[in-house]
């Protein structure tokens, strides 16, 4: 309804007609009240308009590539282990993008943990195969036998330590409906932990189409990266298209899927690149110099581009 069409419909006044006192109370009443809301706007769009405008993002990093902790980042060869020690290990040496993935305990606690496929040196925590063990065995089970297991609420803990971090999603899941459980896990646990501002650093990937109104249904995430490990690279130009059209500025793929051509399509879309899992520095400067942006690694630092 435009409420600058049209008339205002008569409302019969069916009262007594007010004094000249009554009338200039009412006067000031009506003044004083519209002082109010005039100052409460004022701070909620200034404040919110200024929110918006200095919200972080991944395009706020002074890292050129920007290097990526894979699962954390990589500790001693402990690959994927999602750990508090890799946190620390990669954060002394400069690393400020972690990529982490999430999965569900049998007793639906959302915990820091790649799948449940692999041991990850988890010893007797799988009873058979397939088990998916309850939160208490994780997290009492130490990761390679001495690397302490992280749920999500202990990462929100981390990112109020550490304001410098940005955090990559990797929560597996892509239908909509578990995709809407994974977020609003993250927007309970935020608002427990007195973390709610911790979310404008987390960085979403999303695996297909569908997932990028379901993750925006839950809270406004930063969507920043469409990944293609699930969806392969065919029609590549068509996720191009839906990243452009949505302000999706980075697309990851497979070190081994690249190509310059893709990078040629991304280009002229405005598009960045990232890689995984990249491990060398001599291919990583390869990959740089044909137009890659930032890599996902386990063992890359920023030192390794100074």
């Amino acid at each position: 309804m435009n409420l600058n069409q049209g008339t205002t419909p008569h409302i019969e006044n069916t009262e007594a007609e007010p004094t000249a006192a009554g009338k200039h109370g009412s006067r000031k009443l009506r003044l004083l009240a519209g002082c109010f809301l005039g100052i409460a706007l004022f701070f909620c769009i200034g404040t919110g308009v200024y929110y918006y405008r200095h919200r972080p993002t991944i395009s706020d990093l002074n890292s050129d590539p920007v290097l990526i902790a894979h699962s954390l980042g990589g500790i001693e060869n402990g690959k994927y282990s999602n750990s508090l020690e890799a946190f620390q290990s990669n954060y002394a040496k400069g690393m400020r993008v972690f990529e982490t993935d999430f999965s569900w305990t049998s007793d639906h606690v959302l915990v820091l943990r790649h799948d449940w496929e692999r041991e990850l040196g988890q010893e007797g925590l799988f009873k058979y195969e397939g088990y998916i063990p309850t939160y208490e065995e994780f997290m009492s089970t130490p990761l390679y036998g001495k690397y302490t297991p992280l749920d999500a609420a202990d990462l929100l803990r981390l990112m109020k330590k550490y304001p410098d971090i940005y955090v990559i999603t990797d929560s597996k899941d892509t239908e909509p409906e578990q995709v809407t459980e994974d977020f609003s896990m993250l927007l309970t646990l935020a608002g427990q932990e007195d973390a709610l501002s911790c979310l404008d650093r987390f960085i979403v990937q999303i695996y297909n189409d569908d997932m990028y109104d379901a993750v925006l249904s839950v809270y406004p995430f930063q969507i920043s990266i469409y990944t293609l490990y699930l969806r392969g690279t065919d029609n590549f130009e068509d996720v191009c298209r839906f990243c452009a059209e949505r302000n999706i500025p980075i697309i990851t793929m497979q070190y081994k899927k690249y190509n310059e051509e893709f990078q040629a399509l991304a280009d002229s879309y405005g598009l960045k690149i990232y890689l995984h899992t990249v491990n060398k520095k001599k291919a990583a400067l390869g990959f740089y110099e044909s137009g890659v942006s930032g890599f996902y690694t386990e063992k890359l630092t920023p030192a390794h581009f100074e």
